[in-house]
């Protein structure tokens, strides 16, 4: 029950409660002030009046369960009252009291269940007619008549009254509900387009929800395109790059910075192992910020190299506590590292290492590193080709060392570093003593075991003392020092004649022994141009030759007057 409902219900039952003390009071006066005899009258007007306040008060409790039950107390109640109106005199003020409380009775009675139908209020109104009327009659036997047409004048306007305010009351109730049939009817059309405006609402949530969905999803497409553009880009330059050059090592530098920029990683470090590409060294390119990192990877990567060659055969990502075990890590905040083997076919010849800070760095996976391992490995290919028939171009088909061709351009190219350098340059030439013989004697098979054996030597020290070797023709060789002086040659020389001496070559059933004129002329110390160093140590050469053959001479003057008494 609202508040509202609560203080009307609260005034109901204070004014029923005061018309019943009033009508008490007025008993127990009209006994005081007229006849005593009339205590009897009192006491049953106390005892009825009593007994309806006390039920009064019950059935307002049960009101809301039942209002039918209410309603037939009511009427009980409009009839008792009725019937003291009729056994009290009517020359007392309590008849009239009687009669008021009655007409409020009947109002409350009829409009008691106001909302059942017209029918219902009409029988309640005949019904009430038809009391007041036999409480008039009733009155009317024993009274006097004066007094008892004053009473009925006062009855009839009660009942004129009744029915006024009844009429009154149902017609505005009659307002009142269709008031309220119009409201609830737009109350319905209200909440009828509320909650179409509420459908429409959702539905454009909804819409508005998609679309942002659908923003996010191509943000998120745009992105991944961009990155796809960039990193094409990329590939298409680095390829680009490996394709106008043989400089693998310029490739892997061009392809760790190419990484190093699209993807932003720690770390990009590349080995390749020895023997790949005509290479007689490892090649290593490490990219990275860590300076501590940098120094410990160069220590330890030709080992990871090994691991990898052995355990790894697939490109891999490394976490955790399985990274700690890489010491080069150190305390730098690398949490994740890929490994990636460079094959060809099921061989592996190198590795690429790509390291970051960012767990989740290669989520999207390892597509971009595995395409430029393609484009490397085709340089690769392409680049050993490449160095394959530029060594043969250069090489001597039977010894495997620089042939007379390449050796002009090379020395071209060394002496002028020498001169514009200031720096020394030692130049030997040696022939194999009585060839002719060896060729006659065991055939040319044997002469050509011969040559490939003195070849063979001649690039052994050529490696070993940072010089380069050639056959010059036939027999005759060179052997060029680079920044060495004679002094700095000559034990070099001399330990690779006494090498040559003292290994003979083993041809089928025949054992050959070797030795060889060998002539050595330097720049600026001996010769001051370059120009003449080879011709300088021909004539060396020819003077050991002429002077007993298996000699070591060093170019000077003494060869020159030797020249002329000839």
């Amino acid at each position: 029950m609202s508040n509202a409902n609560i203080k009307n219900s609260i005034y109901y039952n204070i004014f029923y409660n005061v018309m019943y003390i009033v009508l008490i009071i007025l008993a127990v006066l009209d006994r005081a002030m007229m006849n005593k005899e009339r205590t009897m009258l009192m006491v049953w007007v106390i005892i009825i009046v009593g007994i309806f306040f006390v039920l009064d008060w019950f059935f307002d409790k049960i009101e809301k369960d039942d209002p039918r039950l209410v309603s037939r107390f009511k009427f009980f109640e409009v009839v008792a009252v009725g019937i003291l109106e009729i056994v009290y005199p009517d020359d007392c003020i309590v008849v009239y009291g009687l009669c008021i409380f009655n007409v409020i009775l009947a109002i409350d009675f009829i409009i008691q269940e106001y909302d059942f139908d017209e029918t219902s209020i009409s029988l309640k109104k005949i019904v009430i007619g038809v009391l007041f009327l036999c409480t008039i009659s009733g009155d009317y036997i024993g009274n006097n008549e004066n007094i008892w047409l004053l009473y009925s004048v006062v009855k009839t306007l009660s009942i004129l009254v009744v029915l006024s305010i009844v009429t009154y009351i149902v017609n505005q109730n009659i307002e009142f509900k269709h008031e309220m049939s119009m409201l609830r009817m737009q109350l319905s059309d209200i909440e009828d387009s509320n909650e179409e405006l509420h459908r429409y609402q959702e539905k454009v949530k909804q819409v508005n929800e998609e679309i942002n969905f659908q923003k996010i999803n191509l943000s998120k497409a745009y992105s991944e395109l961009e990155e796809a553009n960039v990193e094409i880009a990329s590939q298409t330059e680095v390829m680009r790059f490996m394709s106008s050059t043989f400089d693998i090592q310029k490739c892997l530098n061009i392809m760790a910075d190419a990484v190093m920029q699209v993807k932003k990683p720690k770390l990009c470090a590349i080995y390749i192992d020895k023997n790949v590409y005509y290479n007689k060294t490892e090649t290593c390119i490490i990219k990275t910020d860590y300076s501590s990192m940098l120094r410990r990877l160069k220590k330890e990567i030709s080992y990871i190299y090994d691991d990898v060659e052995k355990t790894i055969k697939h490109s891999t990502i490394i976490e955790d506590e399985m990274l700690r075990k890489y010491k080069f890590v150190g305390d730098t905040n690398i949490n994740t590292m890929a490994v990636i083997p460079m094959k060809e076919g099921k061989k592996i010849y190198g590795m690429m290492l790509v390291a970051s800070d960012k767990k989740e760095f290669f989520e999207k996976g390892l597509n971009y590193y595995k395409t430029c391992m393609v484009e490397f490995g085709v340089s690769i290919k392409s680049t050993r080709l490449y160095l394959k028939m530029e060594d043969m171009a250069r090489k001597d088909g039977l010894t495997g060392i620089f042939n007379r061709l390449y050796f002009n351009e090379l020395f071209k190219a060394t002496a002028k570093n020498a001169v514009s350098k200031n720096t020394p340059l030692s130049v030997a030439l040696f022939d194999i003593d009585k060839f002719k013989l060896v060729n006659d004697t065991y055939g040319h098979l044997a002469g050509d075991e011969v040559i490939k054996r003195v070849a063979s030597l001649d690039q052994k020290y050529a490696e070993l003392y940072d010089g380069y070797a050639c056959r010059y023709g036939g027999e005759e060789f060179l052997l060029v020092f680079p920044n060495k002086t004679h002094d700095e040659v000559l034990p070099i020389l001399e330990e690779m004649h006494n090498e040559i001496k003292s290994t003979p070559v083993e041809f089928e059933d025949y054992v050959i022994n070797v030795n060889v004129s060998i002539g050595l002329s330097s720049y600026p110390d001996i010769c001051n141009d370059t120009n003449m160093l080879v011709s300088r140590a021909d004539k060396a050469m020819y003077y050991s030759k002429r002077n007993g053959r298996g000699r070591l001479v060093l170019d000077s003057e003494m060869i020159d007057e030797a020249g002329k008494k000839e």
